[in-house]
């Protein structure tokens, strides 16, 4: 019997991915008895020459429990990957569930509309066989893997990630269980060892030896076992679950102690530490709780997102500010309130409730424009997309369309009894178009037109509809389930998927603006955030000590307001960063430097610009030859100068030119040197300014004439990176070797112990000591005054990983207590320079366009800078785009501690 059967083209890198496939889950949680973890079929391992080999084949496959397929173009128009799946789907009940798809090339594209493949679209499974498909099948996109640029082992991370992925299903365990097994096995080899070198051994040195290498060992068992919590985690924010990530992300830096309690872990992977920064940066922050004497009905976001509207049971209505503050209350009920609305313009408000009104109501004065008599309870009021209709629900089974001009009925429609078995209504809502209307009864949703006539029930789930919304382009309709399921299907009654339930009401859902997320809030106690597409759990918001019975976004999607019968509102951000302007300059960014509101950025093919960052992103060209690009930029310390040192092709003919920064007149320029220029800064005064070029010549010049005022010995490599300090003191970085020099160009005469490669080297603000970080990710603080090396700061990088994100460039905050690192994989990471604790991460996740030149992609964080208070950071990145980024500052301790609280009674 087989665990899986492979499948696959027989190509060069087709069979070099199913080989590594076949020895990673072979390996994978393996005990140490055993020869492989797992039995599987590969033809190249398995089938011997025989006169009928398909025959041999479907022995093989009726014998498997799993078929892997590695999907391409080339499997595509493979005749024995057409047969093996044919036959898979014909011969087995559970075909689809035991079906797990690779992709490693071309394109996998499925039709929500049509529950099928596109034909059109998809070139990675054979066209004949499209039809099998009732469901989208579970794959793993595994198209990085196909360069075969390196031998693929479960030393790499995305390798070691997508395995384990494949591996679960097979061992009828999870990936938490999978990853715990794996490491149970590691250290039953390792007493196995240990206990076999004692026997034989029989000396006590050669015990001691084999001690020692044990506990070296288990401490590599437990640097992996907190990796691989690490790159699932990675794994679960890339596809869009922060929630998962985070609680992943948390067991690989913690382990629970004696007491049971959790502890930060003995040994954990530098990359935990990371992608628990990047985990926490995407949580949802409760970032004001409002506290009622009275349970709370409803809260939502006017259409500008500038006011809350809120609704307490004691029949108060209250609009305050975005941020929370009172604007006004009133009486709008005599009884409880169910629900409300702004107008589109945000210029009315409508409140719903159980004293059997509709009241509308002016937002800006607060007078009652029509009292609407509905004659029964009404649990639901909404306008239409032109603000000229009002839709209500109400507990006598009826949906009532209503002029909001005159307050008069124009229709009315009611849940169908022999369609729904029942006339009791729940809630009712207009489609975007406003030419259907969605009912939620008892029995289960309805469509009907906009006079009221029923057109068809929605099955398939859901038969307790609470809550119904229209996406936004009206091509979906969710539900909110009795049991806390939510059911999406399209407007023809197609069920389309089903978010799971908690088991508890869930009274309201909501779209967000463009359609991908979905909001429910339940009886449980919290409301979720759920991606539409996937129908994946995003975010649980939590902190309820009673139902929460409604939940809104706002316009932006950035906040959520939340209205419980806890007796509060709570307003939340869905970015516990605040990210500033995003500017596009037009082409990858090669230089970036801040002054006081303003910054230069230099693109490599698309000119030199001043950006205002006070006037709202403003920016304007600076007057240079078309043919340069600026590969470093400096200001004078009061920010009226900003010097400029730019090459021509081939990054050779480097100069120097001086610019007023308000004027953008030149006032100087340096002589073409035959090479580039490296790095250049200017000193303190403001008088000198020291050039760094790539052939090795580093000089002080006069500013602003740029006379030259001496030059130090050649280096015997170019430039990596230089700095000045306050007492003209020069730090120059060439080839991994640190010098330290005078402003007459005269040596210090100090030793620092090689790194490697250097990408930065920085004075902290005392010159007291100096940072330099390695291209390979290795960042080290050496004391100024004697070179010895005083600490290393953990970047969260493993040289050892040659897939480990590399770093671009390193600097201290201007108080000197954080340091800055930016990687070529978009990220930027915050780190207490002390402990060396990652602080938080910022992530340029969605690039403007996408290109990879190996260690360089468009996502790559290719310059940093801080703002002179040190609040804010400027990052520029690979695909043309420079973003300010406001970090919130916890130190690890913290994030632990939050992240702890956040994934609370988190699965």
């Amino acid at each position: 019997m087989y665990d899986a059967f492979i499948s696959y083209r027989h190509s060069k890198s087709q069979i070099d991915i199913a080989r590594a496939l076949q020895r990673g889950l072979h390996t994978l949680a393996k005990p140490w008895y055993r020869m492989r973890a797992l039995h599987l079929y590969r033809d190249e391992t398995n089938l011997s020459a025989e006169p009928n080999m398909w025959e041999t084949i479907k022995r093989a496959l009726d014998n498997s429990r799993y078929l892997i397929l590695l999907a391409s173009p080339k499997a595509a128009s493979s005749e024995w990957v057409r047969k093996e799946l044919e036959y898979w789907y014909r011969t087995k009940d559970n075909a689809a569930s035991h079906l797990i798809v690779l992709l490693t090339e071309g394109c996998l594209s499925w039709d929500d509309h049509s529950g099928r493949f596109d034909p059109d679209r998809t070139t990675a499974l054979p066209r004949d066989v499209l039809h099998l498909f009732a469901a989208e099948p579970r794959y793993v996109d595994m198209k990085w893997a196909r360069t075969g640029s390196r031998e693929l082992t479960l030393r790499d991370p995305r390798f070691l990630a997508d395995v384990a992925s494949i591996a679960a299903p097979l061992h009828g365990r999870s990936m938490d269980e999978l990853v715990g097994e794996d490491l149970r096995q590691h250290r039953n080899s390792r007493r196995v060892i240990w206990a076999t070198s004692i026997v034989v051994s029989g000396l006590l040195a050669s015990v001691l030896a084999v001690t020692v290498q044990s506990n070296r060992n288990y401490r590599s068992y437990l640097q992996t076992d907190s990796t691989r919590f690490a790159v699932e985690s990675q794994r679960m924010l890339d596809t869009g679950q922060p929630d998962t990530a985070l609680l992943l992300a948390r067991k690989g830096l913690i382990s629970p102690n004696a007491n049971g309690q959790d502890d930060l872990r003995s040994y954990y992977s530098k990359v935990a530490t990371r992608v628990l920064a990047r985990a926490s940066a995407t949580f949802p922050i409760a970032v004001r709780t409002i506290n009622y004497p009275t349970g709370i009905q409803f809260a939502t976001f006017s259409p500008d997102g500038t006011k809350i509207l809120v609704l307490r049971e004691d029949g108060l209505a209250e609009l305050r500010t975005a941020a929370g503050d009172q604007i006004r209350a009133w009486s709008a009920h005599t009884d409880q309130p169910h629900g409300g609305a702004f107008s589109p313009d945000g210029k009315l408000i409508l409140t719903t409730a159980e004293d059997g009104f509709a009241n509308l109501w002016n937002t800006e004065t607060g007078n009652l424009i029509h009292k609407i008599s509905v004659g029964s309870p009404v649990i639901t009021g909404e306008f239409d997309k032109k603000g000229d209709r009002l839709l209500t629900a109400s507990k006598d089974g009826q949906a009532r369309t209503w002029s909001v001009q005159s307050g008069s009925l124009l229709n009315v429609a009611a849940c169908d009894e022999k369609k729904s078995n029942t006339a009791l209504l729940n809630s009712a809502s207009f489609s975007p178009d406003g030419r259907l209307i969605a009912l939620g009864c008892d029995g289960g949703a309805e469509i009907h037109d906009n006079e009221g006539k029923f057109l068809h029930a929605l099955a398939g789930g859901c038969t307790k509809p609470v809550g119904v919304a229209f996406s936004p382009n009206g091509a979906a309709l969710a539900a909110s389930d009795d049991d806390g399921s939510v059911c999406l299907w399209n407007t023809e009654g197609r069920l389309l998927r089903i978010l799971p339930g908690s088991g508890n009401r869930t009274k309201t859902v909501v779209f967000n603006s463009d359609g991908s997320k979905i909001l429910t809030a339940s009886d449980d106690g919290t409301a979720r955030i759920w991606n539409a597409a996937q129908g994946v759990e995003e975010h649980v918001l939590r902190g309820y000590s009673f139902y929460v019975l409604s939940a809104g976004f706002s316009p932006d999607g950035k906040s959520v307001v939340t209205a419980s019968w806890d007796k509060t509102v709570k307003i939340w951000s869905l970015e516990n960063k605040e990210l500033g302007e995003r500017q596009f300059f037009g082409d990858s960014i090669a230089s970036l430097e801040v002054s006081h509101d303003s910054a230069v950025v230099g693109t490599w093919n698309a000119g030199t610009f001043l950006w205002d960052l006070r006037s709202g992103g403003q920016m304007e060209p600076l007057p240079l030859e078309n043919d340069r690009s600026v590969t470093s930029a400096a200001f004078s310390p009061d920010g009226s100068l900003v010097a400029l040192g730019s090459v021509k092709e081939q990054l050779m003919g480097g100069q120097v030119t001086i610019l007023d920064s308000r004027t953008r007149v030149q006032v100087a320029a340096s002589p073409v040197a035959e090479d580039g220029i490296a790095d250049l800064k200017f000193d303190q005064a403001g008088k000198q300014i020291v050039i760094g070029y790539d052939d090795g010549m580093v000089e002080f010049r006069r500013v602003p004439k740029l006379d030259l005022v001496c030059a130090l010995p050649v280096q015997s490599d170019g430039i990596d990176a230089i700095d000045l300090g306050d007492d003209n003191e020069l730090v120059v970085a060439v080839s991994g070797e640190i010098s330290l020099w005078n402003s007459d160009c005269t040596s210090r005469g100090i030793k620092f112990p090689s790194i490697g490669t250097l990408s930065s080297v920085a004075f902290n603000p005392d010159q007291s000591e100096i940072l330099a970080a390695t291209y390979l990710g290795k960042i080290v603080v050496y004391d100024a005054r004697t070179g010895r090396l005083l600490r290393e700061v953990d970047a969260g990088a493993d040289e050892a990983e040659t897939s480990a994100p590399r770093l671009k460039m390193a600097k201290f905050s201007p108080q000197g207590t954080e340091i800055a690192a930016s990687y070529n994989d978009g990220s930027v990471l915050l780190l207490d320079a002390r402990s060396g604790d990652p602080i938080e991460m910022f992530m340029n996740s969605n690039p403007t366009w996408t290109k990879d030149w190996g260690h360089l992609t468009t996502k790559a964080a290719a310059a940093i800078a801080f703002m002179p208070d040190g609040n804010q950071l400027v990052v520029g990145f690979g695909d043309g785009t420079v973003q300010v980024w406001t970090p919130t500052s916890h130190s690890l301790a913290e994030l632990i501690a939050n992240s702890g609280r956040a994934v609370t009674s988190t699965k």
